[in-house]
């Protein structure tokens, strides 16, 4: 009987707590009963990346994923004909709306401990994206997550490393099979990719990354937060197969349409 009262304080403890504290959205600042940092609201409004390229995961119109003589809703027309080093990319959101406002608070505006409300919309987003046949095993098998890293400089002003945090925040969602390296390095310092055009991002990719001996003969996951035109992970996964990985797909949380790069 006790063990029993002792159960049910357990339980109420945290709703008493709820009600005379309760939760304040991160986007729309309104208390809510939720658990968490957003509300169901909001978490409803962040822009998903539906209707993607299976293989680059580049937004796509619903009436431009079937290309005649291909299979439904596989690959963009640019993943026909350009060889590519990732066997396929998963980015679950859109970069905008109310995805951009979030990432941009975690990022640029010191919230390290969102990492952990990014990994889980990650994992629990993915799925709307993978193919019937990956959704299962999507995220379940063992991995080997390697941060696509962010340069010195950029870590000291921003305080810390957020594709290594987003991918250590991976790990409990993922399973205690998932292991982070630090396989790969910057070879070069860079402008920062999002204060780049289009042309500059092609130009700055090439040799940008080396990636450790212990890559050899490992099926690599890349970790990344947006990709914009892809350069970056190209460049991190070319590092990747070069130093000998079986294969290589890249988790990065949005993808940005191309009409937001296209200058």
């Amino acid at each position: 009987m006790q063990d029993r009262r002792r159960w049910s304080v357990r339980k109420l403890v945290p709703k008493v707590i709820q009600w005379l504290a309760p939760a304040e959205c991160l986007l729309c600042r309104e208390t809510h009963n939720d658990r968490g940092f957003l509300c169901a609201d909001c978490q409803r409004t962040l822009p998903r990346n539906e209707h993607a390229c299976q293989r680059c995961a580049t937004p796509m119109s619903h009436s431009k994923l079937h290309i005649p003589g291909a299979p439904r809703r596989s690959r963009c027309p640019a993943c026909h004909v350009r060889p590519t080093n990732c066997e396929r990319i998963l980015a679950p959101f859109l970069m905008q709306g109310t995805f951009r406002e979030l990432l941009h608070l975690w990022k640029f505006q010191n919230h390290p401990q969102l990492s952990t409300l990014m990994a889980c919309l990650f994992a629990t987003n993915t799925a709307v994206q993978a193919q019937p046949q990956h959704r299962q095993q999507n995220l379940n098998e063992h991995r080997i997550l390697v941060p696509i890293p962010t340069q010195w400089h950029r870590q000291l002003r921003r305080g810390f490393d957020h594709t290594w945090l987003l991918a250590h925040a991976l790990r409990p969602v993922l399973g205690r099979e998932t292991r982070v390296r630090p396989w790969l390095r910057n070879t070069r310092l860079r402008r920062a990719q999002h204060r780049s055009n289009r042309a500059d991002r092609w130009e700055n990719h090439s040799d940008r990354f080396i990636a450790a001996a212990g890559t050899e003969g490992q099926h690599i996951t890349l970790v990344d937060d947006v990709i914009t035109t892809g350069a970056t992970v190209g460049a991190a996964a070319a590092a990747c197969k070069a130093a000998g990985a079986t294969s290589v797909e890249v988790w990065a949380l949005a993808r940005t349409p191309a009409t937001a790069h296209a200058g």
